[in-house]
């Protein structure tokens, strides 16, 4: 399951004076960091309108590098702080689809769920679900929910839809893995793991009201056509290493 899109490129989906809603290819981060080797996508748009005189490209929200699909960035810090403080009134819909592996033992998906999880974080940003109820430490806690629907069944895996009701990092790969489900090409959550291809998360839609216009906008991005092929044909896994 590797790339097909090109490096340093990106799909505009939308943009008008204010915003810019794009697809982030696999493999491209979205912002960039101290060391970090070829352009984010918030690089590649400064460079795209810099010569409109815009200066500041503010990311209002982020995908994992190895996570492809919608995203959107404020054509300023201001609105994009506002945005952000104002992210579940103004977000309505955020959809994931992902190709799930299945662990020995694991009990079947059900055909729809929904998942109300504690996640807790330690000091290095490793996110779980514990057994027992949290109390005290340092590690950070938040309530974290998502619904899923289950839209095709392999040997092996099962191709997924995932809503997101809130975004907590890594969200949708910690709720999956702790069911035994984790995503394919996964290298840190779930006793199972194909590191060898892509991580198979793709966001696939992104809904929200225009902070400035009121306007109700949907973007939609299809996942890769590689994760239902590997549903029908049932990809081989083998146990991570270790465990």
């Amino acid at each position: 399951m590797k790339p097909t899109t090109r490096p340093n490129h990106l799909e505009i989906l939308f943009e008008d004076q204010h915003l810019v809603v794009i697809e982030k290819p696999y493999g491209m981060l979205s912002t960039p960091f101290p060391g970090s080797r070829g352009k984010s996508a918030q690089e590649l748009l400064v460079d795209r309108y810099r010569s409109r005189g815009k200066r500041t490209i503010f990311a209002v929200h982020r995908l994992d590098r190895d996570t492809s699909g919608v995203m959107m960035f404020a054509l300023s810090e201001k609105l994009g702080k506002r945005i952000m403080d104002d992210w579940d009134e103004l977000v309505q819909e955020r959809t994931y689809r992902c190709l799930c592996l299945r662990e020995p033992g694991s009990a079947p998906l059900p055909d729809t769920a929904e998942f109300n999880d504690v996640i807790v974080y330690n000091k290095f940003g490793i996110g779980y679900i514990p057994k027992e109820t949290v109390r005290g430490g340092k590690d950070k806690t938040f309530p974290s929910t998502c619904r899923i629907r289950v839209l095709g069944r392999g040997p092996q895996s099962d191709l997924v839809e995932v809503e997101l009701i809130t975004g907590r990092k890594n969200q949708i790969r910690i709720q999956l893995a702790h069911r035994g489900h984790p995503i394919s090409g996964d290298p840190n959550y779930g006793t199972i793991r194909n590191t060898k291809d892509r991580l198979a998360l793709h966001a696939c839609v992104l809904g929200f009201i225009h902070p400035v216009t009121g306007d109700s906008l949907r973007f939609e991005s299809p996942e890769p056509a590689v994760f239902h092929s590997l549903v029908s044909r049932g990809k081989r896994v083998s146990p991570a290493r270790g465990k």
